[in-house]
C-alpha cells in the first residue's frame, strides 16, 4: 500500500455547505421531523398519560410560638405579637412540620391516599409505594418572599384543591399538638405550684384567724389601746397583755409572710393562666396569602411544549446525522473504494 494510500481524509465544515447539504435532504427532514411530531403526540395524549392538575396555596408562618404570652404579656411591644409574619426561622420550622411523618401520616390517613392511589393494601411494599407516590405528587417549597409555597397534583382537580386545603389544616393540628404536649407539662408544674402555694397562704390565714379569735389581730395598734386604757381608767389589761406578748411576734411574722407570698401566688397564678391557655388554645399559625383553587388546565404533561421540544431534539439529530454522512462517512468511503479498485 503506497503512501497517497495512507494519507488520512482532511474534513473542512464550511456553514455555506452544511446549509446546502441540508437543503439537499430537506424534503427527509420534514418527514422524519413529522413522524417525530406525531409520534409524540400519541405518546403524550391521555390514552397513554394520566393528565394531573395543580392546586397551589402560599402563605406566611405566624412569628409568636405562646399564644397567651401574646395576650397576657406586660410589655406591649413584645416582638411576640401574633400578627406578624414570620422569618427565616419560622419558614424553617414549618417546612420541617409540613415533612414530618407526622403530617404526612395525617394527610395520607384523613384522604385516604392508598385507595386514591390505587395501591393494594396487601402489598409488602403498600406502604412505600405509597410514599413515593406522595413524594411525587404533593411538594412544599421556600419563595423568594420568605413564605411557603404548598402545591399538589392529581388527576382530580377538586380533589387536588381539597388536599391543599387540608394539609394547612392538619400542618396547624400537628404544630398545635407539638406545641400541648410541652404546654400539658408546664401546666401540671405550674399548677402543682401553685395549688401549693395557695394552700401555704390558707395554712398562715388560718393561724391568723385563730390568732384573732384568741384577741391578736393588730399588736402595734392593740398594745397602745391597751396601755391607754389602763392608765386612765385603771382597768387591769394584764391578761391582754400577756396573750400580746406570747402571740405577737408570731402574729406579725405570718402577717408580712402572707403579704410576700400573695405576691408570689399572683405570679404564679399569671403563669397558670398562661399555661392554661397555651394548653387548650387552638389557633391557625398561618397567613394564607394566595389559593388557586381547582385548575381548569392540566398542569401535566404539557402536550405542546413536549411535542416542540421533541421535534427540535429530532431536528439536531437528524441533521448531525445528515452532516456527519455527508462529511465523514462518504469521503472515507469513496478513497476505500478507489484503492480497491
Amino acid at each position: 500500500m503506497t503512501t497517497e494510500n495512507n494519507k488520512q481524509v482532511e474534513y473542512h465544515f464550511n456553514v455555506i455547505e452544511m446549509i446546502q447539504i441540508l437543503w439537499k435532504w430537506r424534503k427527509k427532514i420534514i418527514i422524519v421531523v413529522l413522524i417525530a411530531a406525531a409520534i409524540s403526540a400519541v405518546a403524550t395524549g391521555p390514552w397513554l398519560i394520566t393528565p394531573l392538575y395543580k392546586s397551589n396555596m402560599i402563605f406566611y408562618p405566624t412569628v409568636n410560638n405562646s399564644f397567651s404570652a401574646s395576650f397576657l404579656k406586660d410589655n406591649v411591644g413584645d416582638k411576640s405579637d401574633p400578627l406578624v409574619f414570620g422569618t427565616e426561622v419560622q419558614v424553617e420550622e414549618m417546612l420541617q412540620i409540613l415533612n414530618s411523618d407526622l403530617t404526612r401520616g395525617a394527610v395520607m390517613k384523613h384522604f385516604d391516599l392508598l385507595n386514591h392511589y390505587h395501591i393494594d393494601k396487601d402489598d409488602e411494599y403498600a406502604y412505600v409505594k405509597l410514599g413515593r407516590m406522595y413524594d411525587r405528587k404533593v411538594s412544599f417549597k421556600r419563595t423568594e418572599f420568605t413564605s411557603i409555597e404548598c402545591t399538589v397534583l392529581d388527576e382530580d382537580p377538586l380533589f387536588a384543591a381539597k388536599m391543599v386545603d387540608g394539609i394547612s389544616d392538619i400542618m396547624d393540628s400537628v404544630k398545635t399538638q407539638i406545641q400541648r404536649q410541652i404546654a400539658k407539662q408546664a401546666l401540671l408544674i405550674v399548677e402543682e405550684a401553685y395549688l401549693a402555694k395557695r394552700a401555704e397562704i390558707k395554712f398562715y390565714n388560718d393561724s391568723l384567724n385563730r390568732l384573732g379569735d384568741l384577741g391578736v389581730f393588730n399588736v402595734s395598734e392593740q398594745a397602745k389601746m391597751l396601755t391607754e386604757i389602763q392608765l386612765k381608767n385603771g382597768t387591769n389589761t394584764q391578761l391582754q397583755q400577756q396573750l400580746l406578748a406570747k402571740y405577737g411576734r408570731s402574729f406579725e411574722t405570718m402577717a408580712r409572710t402572707v403579704f410576700l407570698e400573695l405576691e408570689k401566688e399572683s405570679d404564679l397564678r399569671k403563669f397558670y393562666d398562661q399555661a392554661r391557655i397555651d394548653a387548650s388554645a387552638n389557633v391557625q399559625h398561618k397567613f394564607i396569602v394566595s389559593k388557586s383553587g381547582p385548575s381548569q388546565f392540566k398542569a401535566y404533561p404539557i402536550r405542546s411544549l413536549m411535542m416542540m421540544l421533541t421535534c427540535l431534539a429530532t431536528l439536531a439529530f437528524t441533521c448531525l446525522a445528515i452532516l456527519v454522512y455527508e462529511k465523514i462517512y462518504l469521503p472515507n468511503k469513496k478513497p476505500a473504494i478507489a484503492t480497491a479498485a
